[in-house]
């Protein structure tokens, strides 16, 4: 039979427990991708936006990314690797997608903050007012972003729409 100072002494000794086991167990990380702002995009001329990381705190060793868009929207020029992962294993561009991969050697240092994967440039088409870059869903296959023990920390993908001036709108600074 238990008495109040039993249950009293064994509540002492799990509680300190606990907060050990909680302070000790490893970080859970909840990655993501998203896209850079860019409100000075104009229809038929090139802008430049960026595919960005945040690792939130895990050491991220490769990454890929594949975008969804509309060729009625925008045609895309050019994809390049960022500094973070700068290794480019994998560049395509079609018509509706762009893929991009990064990877780091091991030689190359810890990469754990935010930086950037790479940059798409790209061409407003003159009859779109916004276009979409959406990331494809499949967050294994599609989207991943792997860490040093060859585990996947991606967990999120934002996806952005850019609204695009008029290319000879007079309110338009440096255009026109």
């Amino acid at each position: 039979m238990y008495t109040k100072r039993t249950i009293k002494n064994l509540a002492l000794k799990v509680i300190p427990l606990a907060v050990l086991l909680t302070m000790s167990a490893t970080p859970a990380f909840a990655a993501k991708y998203y896209l850079s702002d860019n409100n000075s995009l104009v229809k038929g001329c090139s802008g430049t936006i960026e595919i960005k990381i945040d690792t939130e705190g895990a050491n991220v060793v490769a990454g890929d990314s594949t975008i969804n868009i509309n060729p009625s929207e925008l045609s895309v020029n050019q994809l390049s690797i960022g500094t973070s992962l700068p290794m480019q294993v994998f560049n395509q561009t079609e018509a509706s997608q762009i893929k991009l991969s990064g990877a780091r050697l091991p030689m190359s240092g810890n990469f754990n903050g935010v930086g950037t994967l790479g940059y798409i440039n790209f061409t407003p088409k003159d009859t779109a007012s916004t276009g979409t870059f959406t990331f494809a869903p499949d967050f294994n296959l599609d989207n991943n972003m792997v860490d040093e023990n060859i585990n996947n920390v991606l967990t999120q993908a934002i996806s952005k729409t850019y609204t695009f001036k008029d290319k000879y709108n007079k309110n338009v600074d440096g255009v026109g």
